[in-house]
C-alpha cells in the first residue's frame, strides 16, 4: 500500500489531522475533495475514488469528520479503507473513545505519533498491540510519567530494550559465530524482435535477494548504482519506502536467513543480449531455404542459448488466412549449424538448436530447408504463410556488468565492525524472448 498523504478534516473543510510525502500535498487534496463535493448536490452523490495526478482520492466520513487518504493509482482502494478502519479502531483501543474533533484537540500529539509510525515509521508498524506497547493508554503508562501535573508520553521501555521482539519478520536472539551478508540479483529478459532483427519490445524483471547472517539486531543500507531506471518496484515490509521515494536506497532492518528485500521492472530501452538476423528464401517449388544469424549484441556473455522453432505451431500446415483449407503442407525440415548441437524434432515438429557458451567475436549460422507439397491446385506464396511460426530463444549470463540494475554498496548500523558485504552475484535469463521470421 502506497499511501502518499492522510488527512482528517473538519466538515467545514479545516484540516485537523495530517500526514504527507510533500508539503502541499494534504492542502491540494482537501481543496479538491471540496471542490469535487460543491459540485454535487450531496455527499452520496460524489465518487467514492477522486482522479488527482498520479493519485486517486478516496474518502470516508466519520462522526462529522471526513478521512481522505491520497495513494497511488495502483494501490488497491480495499487496503486503504482498511486503514481506515484500522486507525479507528486502534484510537478506541487507546483512548476508549472513536474519533472525534474533541479527541483530536485534547490528544493530537499522541494521534500525530501514532499515524507517523504506522504510515512512514522505521518499520511501518500497523499492528495494534505493537502499536499500543509504543503508546500505551494512561492507565498502562502510569508508572512513567513524571511528577505530578507533567504527563510523559515516550516508548514503551521493553521495545527500547529488546525492539526486535516487536520486528515481526525477526527473531528474537539472533546470533551468527560469522556476520556476513550475501546479495543476489536475479533478472529475466523478456523481448519481442522483428523479422529485421530489431527488438520492438523489451522488458526487464529482477529480484534482489539477500542472505543475511547477522546477529542482533542490524540496521541496514543498500545503495544502487542506477535506480532511476526502475520502472515500478514492491518490497519487503521491512523497507522504509520513505527513504526509497526520497532518496532512492533500500533501508532496512532485514530478517535472518534469506529473503527479497525488492522485486522490480525496467522497462523501455534495454538492450537485448543477444542478435538474431533471419533470412528466409524460395529456392524450388517445393522447397524453402531459412537461415538464422545469432550472435552476442555488444559484449555480453552469453551461456546455454537455445534457439526452438516450433512448426508444429502450424498443425504441420503451411496455413493460409480466414477458413480455407491448407494450400501446403510440411514434409521434412534439414537443418545444420556451422557449431554447436542443432535437430529438427520429426514427432514435436520442432526445431532445435543448442550451444553451451556463445562466441564473443562471431556469429553462428544455422542453415535450413524446409520441404513441402502442395495440397490445393490454387496458388499462393508459401513464404507469407511462415508468419504464424515464432522462433522462441533462451540464454543466460551471469557477469555483472550484463545485468541493467546494479548494486553499489551495502552498509550497516555502527556496532557491525569489519568487512560484512561479501559481495554480490549477478544472473540473467531469458524470460520470454521471441522472433517473427
Amino acid at each position: 500500500m502506497i499511501i502518499g498523504a492522510f488527512v482528517i478534516a473538519k466538515s467545514n473543510g479545516d484540516l485537523m489531522l495530517q500526514k504527507s510525502l510533500t508539503p502541499d500535498l494534504s492542502n491540494e487534496i482537501v481543496s479538491l475533495f471540496w471542490r469535487k463535493l460543491a459540485e454535487s448536490n450531496n455527499y452520496e452523490e460524489l465518487p467514492l475514488i477522486l482522479e488527482f495526478n498520479q493519485f486517486q482520492i478516496i474518502h470516508i466520513p466519520v462522526n462529522s469528520l471526513y478521512f481522505l487518504v491520497a495513494a497511488q493509482n495502483e494501490t488497491d482502494v480495499v487496503s486503504c479503507i482498511s486503514f481506515f478502519e484500522m486507525f479507528n479502531e486502534i484510537v478506541k483501543s487507546r483512548f476508549s473513545h472513536t474519533l472525534t474533533q474533541e479527541l483530536i484537540n485534547k490528544e493530537y500529539i499522541t494521534l500525530m505519533l501514532l499515524l507517523d509510525e504506522m504510515l512512514f515509521g522505521d518499520i511501518m508498524i500497523t499492528d495494534s498491540n505493537q502499536l499500543l506497547e509504543l503508546y500505551p493508554s494512561k492507565e498502562s503508562s502510569a508508572s512513567t510519567r513524571e511528577p505530578e501535573g507533567f504527563e510523559v508520553q515516550t516508548r514503551c521501555p521493553s521495545l527500547v530494550s529488546n525492539s526486535s521482539a516487536h520486528i515481526p519478520w525477526r527473531r528474537q536472539n539472533v546470533s551468527h559465530d560469522k556476520n556476513k551478508a550475501l546479495v543476489d540479483v536475479v533478472e529475466r529478459y523478456d523481448a519481442v524482435i522483428d523479422s529485421h532483427g530489431i527488438v520492438t519490445f523489451s522488458s526487464v524483471n529482477g529480484n534482489i535477494a539477500i542472505n543475511s547472517l547477522l546477529s542482533g539486531q542490524p540496521d541496514v543500507l543498500l545503495r544502487l548504482k542506477n535506480p532511476s531506471c526502475i520502472s515500478s518496484a514492491s518490497f519487503h515490509p521491512s523497507v522504509r519506502y520513505i527513504k526509497w521515494q526520497s532518496q532512492r536506497v533500500l533501508s532496512f532492518v532485514p530478517p535472518d536467513g534469506k529473503f527479497s528485500v525488492m522485486r522490480y521492472q525496467i522497462n523501455g530501452n534495454t538492450q537485448c543480449p543477444i542478435s538474431i538476423k533471419p533470412k528466409t528464401q524460395r529456392i524450388a517449388d517445393d522447397k524453402i531455404e531459412f537461415s538464422l544469424s545469432v550472435s552476442p549484441n555488444g559484449d555480453f556473455s552469453l551461456q546455454d542459448v537455445f534457439v526452438k522453432i516450433p512448426f508444429n505451431h502450424s498443425s504441420l500446415y503451411l496455413t493460409t488466412v480466414g477458413n480455407e483449407e491448407p494450400v501446403h503442407r510440411i514434409i521434412n525440415v534439414d537443418v545444420s549449424s556451422d557449431i554447436g548441437s542443432s535437430s529438427y524434432n520429426q514427432r514435436t515438429h520442432d526445431f532445435e538448436f543448442s550451444i553451451a557458451k556463445l562466441p564473443s567475436n562471431g556469429n553462428v549460422q544455422i542453415t535450413g530447408t524446409i520441404t513441402f507439397i502442395q495440397l490445393d491446385e490454387k496458388y499462393r506464396d508459401p513464404l507469407d504463410e511462415l508468419d504464424g511460426i515464432h522462433p522462441a530463444v533462451t540464454f543466460l549470463f551471469t557477469k555483472e556488468g550484463d545485468s541493467v540494475l546494479k548494486v553499489n554498496k551495502m552498509e550497516f548500523s555502527d556496532e557491525y565492525g569489519g568487512n560484512l558485504f561479501k559481495g554480490v552475484k549477478y544472473k540473467t535469463l531469458s524470460g520470454q524472448v521471441e522472433m517473427q521470421l
